[in-house]
């Protein structure tokens, strides 16, 4: 291979390689959700990671092959592209999906208050389908209180409680979590 190719590969061969890393870094976090998804949606994403992870070993199988074997590359990356478009399709589909999901959730009366936003801000700490009830709970006890001193002492309670009552809910169907 004359020196001119050798040259002009390299830094495609580099912009290829942060491609295909910053396809990683998108995917993980566009597919994280704040909910726990249906059984179609899980699919879809595990397909997502699959396809991604197929596109990152084709990028990388071409870019270990050199330029001697150019038509083999070329397969591979052609290969990486075909898989590249139906991940597009896929994450549209994805999309399509949460925003059907966003559009059907219920209201939750909670989200007008101020207290109900930062005990949802404090509560992304337990599972996804566990959430709402905590919050829902939380502001009904909070509802409940007298006076503002206690309602304070039982809103910084739990707040810094969360740790721990997120680990309860991690760790237990049965064991409660909750007041501070």
């Amino acid at each position: 291979m004359d020196a001119a190719r050798a040259g002009t590969a390299f830094p495609l061969y580099r912009r290829m390689r942060a491609a295909a890393a910053d396809l990683d870094k998108s995917l993980s976090f566009g597919l994280h959700f704040d909910f726990a998804p249906d059984a179609d949606l899980s699919q879809m994403r595990g397909h997502a990671r699959n396809l991604a992870l197929v596109i990152h070993r084709n990028v990388q199988a071409a870019l270990s092959a050199g330029i001697e074997d150019v038509p083999g590359a070329q397969h591979l990356l052609l290969q990486a592209g075909r898989f590249a478009q139906e991940l597009t399709g896929t994450v549209e589909s994805i999309q399509r999906r949460v925003l059907e999901i966003e559009v059907n959730a219920p209201h939750d009366p909670w989200s007008a208050t101020w207290a109900g936003r930062l005990l949802a801000v404090a509560a992304r700490l337990i599972p996804p389908e566990r959430r709402r009830d905590f919050i829902e709970d939380q502001c009904g006890n909070l509802e409940m209180v007298e006076s503002r001193r206690e309602w304070a002492r039982y809103m910084l309670g739990l707040l810094a409680q969360m740790p721990e009552i997120a680990l309860a809910a991690l760790g237990g169907g049965d064991r409660e979590y909750g007041s501070p």
